[in-house]
């Protein structure tokens, strides 16, 4: 991060604010035929998650995970892809 432009890092961490993550995914499920499926550690059930806000999302809890589930539980993560794939 010291060589990244501090301009890059402002713009990056003020789209983290701003950035309306349920109405993109509403956009995107209004499309024709799309799709999506969460797939989430037991730790992720904060207010803000949108299996959260959008409780009709589908989505897979691997327990015992942290945000990076896909390291900390790699088999369980591949057969919870694997299944909605």
């Amino acid at each position: 991060m010291n060589h990244t432009p501090k301009a890059a890092l402002i713009g990056t961490g003020g789209e983290l604010f701003t950035f309306q993550a349920t109405a993109a995914l509403d956009r995107y499920l209004a499309s024709p035929g799309a799709q999506a499926h969460a797939i989430v550690a037991a730790s992720n059930a904060m207010p803000l998650s949108l299996h959260v806000l959008r409780p009709t999302l589908p989505t897979t809890t691997i327990p015992n995970t942290s945000h990076w589930l896909m390291l900390d539980a790699p088999e369980a993560f591949a057969q919870s892809l694997a299944a909605v794939l």
